[in-house]
């Protein structure tokens, strides 16, 4: 099992974003952030032959800002972030 450690506080603030939203949550400063990644039900396939076989399949909410403008990107965003208490 691969495990990648990071910390909050060494994280540039665009990645820090994706975190967060991720998580739903902020993070504090003094925080890590621990990944890891498993195989499930034993099976062993790596994730570019999945991906190239055609298999790999997002989930639908991946698309969740498809045919949306950018102004409109921001509105829905800023409505979440203040409904959060992020700012």
């Amino acid at each position: 099992m691969e495990s990648i450690t990071r910390q909050v506080r060494e994280l540039q603030p665009d990645e820090r974003r994706v975190y967060e939203a991720a998580l739903g949550k902020q993070l504090l400063e003094n925080q890590q952030i621990i990944l890891q990644v498993i195989t499930l039900n034993g099976q062993n396939e790596s994730r570019d032959d999945t991906h190239t076989q055609g298999t790999f399949q997002r989930p639908d909410w991946c698309n969740v800002y498809d045919g949306l403008t950018e102004q409109e990107i921001v509105s829905v965003e800023s409505v979440a972030i203040d409904r959060d208490g992020w700012k």
